[in-house]
């Protein structure tokens, strides 16, 4: 069994997606709450929880990704990727989307299965 069969197994992508979902609706209740606070001009901010982050850690681990970073890059930079544009990914000279959490996936994976192919972990 290769790597990328374990991780298929460990976290298929509806999984990925319904943890991914998970943690936009998360964050998109943190932003309202926020945005209550801030109109009523309060001192208050509310950030993420450990949860969120370990979650975010355990699967950059999972998928290899704690070096190139593409989930908190997905997350953060692309907000979930709404604020993704052609040409922001490119890989071989393709552009790679990065527009939905299945994209993401589909990118995690194909990583996954040239690191099985070139035995580089």
């Amino acid at each position: 069994m290769t790597y990328s069969d374990f991780v298929q197994e460990a976290c298929p992508k509806e999984l990925f997606l319904k943890l991914m979902h998970g943690i936009q609706r998360q964050y998109s209740f943190f932003d309202a709450m926020n945005t209550v606070l801030a109109e009523y001009r309060s001192d208050g901010y509310i950030l993420p929880s450990d949860q969120d982050y370990l979650l975010i850690y355990l699967l950059e681990r999972i998928f290899h990704d704690d070096e190139n970073q593409w989930i908190s890059y997905f997350l953060f930079d692309l907000d979930f990727g709404t604020k993704y544009q052609d040409g922001f990914v490119v890989m071989n000279n393709r552009m790679v989307p990065l527009r939905t959490p299945e994209d993401l996936y589909d990118l995690l994976m194909n990583n996954l299965w040239e690191e099985d192919a070139d035995g580089s972990r």
